[in-house]
């Protein structure tokens, strides 16, 4: 071993990070989220499935040409973004080709996504102060 040399500190390699980024994700607050979703598919029928795992047959209802599913739930984690794209990669790993228009709710900030991409927060503004 090099004494004091470039070697002398132990390297934090990818998966020392990861498993640095699972811990610091333990420790973050879970919120609690509502969400409004448009899942569109060729597949439905692959689709439905994991829909029915991961939600209640309640939160989910089938529209237009059948190839489209509308979801209402409520869902916990760390962010909108990290559930948004939890969700997401779960639909795609049966349907490739599965897309997602989503609004995600904590508290009074609304996160918008079109697949994994942001579209947009909103917050609504705050009262004018009384005189």
């Amino acid at each position: 071993m090099w004494e004091g040399g470039l070697h002398s500190q132990p390297v934090l390699g990818y998966g020392n990070l990861l498993r640095a980024f699972v811990c610091l994700a333990h420790v973050m607050p879970e919120k609690h989220y509502s969400l409004r979703a448009q899942v569109s598919t060729e597949s439905p029928n692959a689709i439905k499935p994991i829909l029915d795992r991961l939600f209640t047959p309640a939160s989910v209802s089938q529209a237009g040409n059948g190839r489209e599913f509308l979801i209402e739930a409520e869902m916990d984690g760390p962010s909108a973004r990290d559930l948004n794209r939890a969700l997401l990669s779960e639909l795609r790993r049966v349907e490739k080709r599965t897309r997602m228009r989503s609004e995600w709710t904590w508290k009074t900030t609304t996160e918008r996504f079109f697949d994994y991409v942001p579209k947009g927060r909103r917050t609504p503004p705050a009262p004018p102060p009384q005189a």
